[in-house]
């Protein structure tokens, strides 16, 4: 299955050809095409998505050499585009007018179901959002499971009254100011989550992930969340408070995939001091 280029303006999954091209592998990896511009400059001939080479071994995707199985296997998704998103002069409207899909979003959620269907899964959780959950049935149609939806899959809750501020005031307020300014784990202002509370979620949703032995799973969450899932694999209890600001420097994507893995500890192959491992970061084209 393929997940082709994306949007230039949005960074989104598209459902039509684009100038990257990334496949769902045999191994459940999200891999890209060689420069194929470059390739048909110097005369070679460039296999369709049906045809392209295969390894030996009874026409599967070439994939990395695997010494073993991972113990759990999780492809997050991110949201399609939200009305929220799609407001780019500002950082957020209200809940009950930017938590839903826009078309675009509704498109992108098609694109990803279809690039999804190699993986395989043997369940779909999902965020209580209504961006995530919508996002979450367009996938469920498509792939044939039911939603469990998941309360700590959702996105970081920002401070009372959040989204009616205007565009300047959203800045002096978010979330990564206040927690970077503070430094305090537990800290958060009226009706917002604390760096604890965040990080308490990622850690609940790791566990339940651990312990269900339904694998590989697909969830769909949200991109600060994310972020938090990934710096709590890298960086475990180094990660503080007053570190936030730096999770701008990781790309979040509607319809993005991420993959995540717990593999056993090995000491030649695997000397990770934690059990999660990122494999992709928001491929998405």
């Amino acid at each position: 299955m393929h997940l082709y280029g994306a949007n230039a303006a949005r960074g989104a999954i598209s459902a039509s050809p684009g100038p990257r091209l990334l496949y769902l592998d045999s191994s459940l990896y999200l891999r890209e095409e060689a420069d194929s511009p470059n390739r048909r400059l110097r005369g070679e001939r460039i296999p369709g998505p049906g045809r392209r080479r295969r390894a030996a071994s009874g026409g599967r995707w070439p994939g990395p050499a695997r010494p073993y199985d991972p113990q759990v296997r999780v492809l997050f998704v991110r949201h399609g585009e939200s009305v929220s998103n799609s407001a780019i002069d500002r950082l957020g409207l209200p809940e009950e007018q930017g938590d839903r899909l826009t078309e675009l979003g509704r498109e992108q959620s098609r694109a990803a179901a279809r690039a999804l269907r190699a993986a395989g899964a043997a369940r779909l959780l999902s965020s209580s959002m209504r961006r995530a959950v919508e996002t979450a049935e367009i996938l469920a149609t498509e792939l044939g499971l039911e939603i469990e939806v998941d309360p700590d899959l959702v996105e970081l809750r920002e401070s009372e009254g959040f989204g009616e501020l205007e565009p300047a005031e959203q800045v002096r307020r978010r979330w990564s100011t206040w927690m970077c300014e503070r430094g305090e784990a537990d800290y958060a202002p009226p009706g917002a989550e604390s760096f604890a509370d965040v990080l308490g979620r990622v850690r609940r949703v790791k566990a339940r992930l651990e312990a269900d032995p339904r694998s590989p799973a697909i969830a769909v969450t949200h991109g600060i969340f994310l972020r938090f899932f990934l710096a709590d694999s890298l960086l475990g209890e180094r990660f503080e408070a007053g570190m936030v600001d730096r999770l701008w420097q990781l790309d979040a994507r509607n319809c993005g995939v991420c993959t995540f893995e717990v593999q056993p500890p090995d000491p030649i192959r695997n000397p990770a001091p934690g059990r999660w491992r990122c494999v992709s970061w928001m491929c998405a084209g």
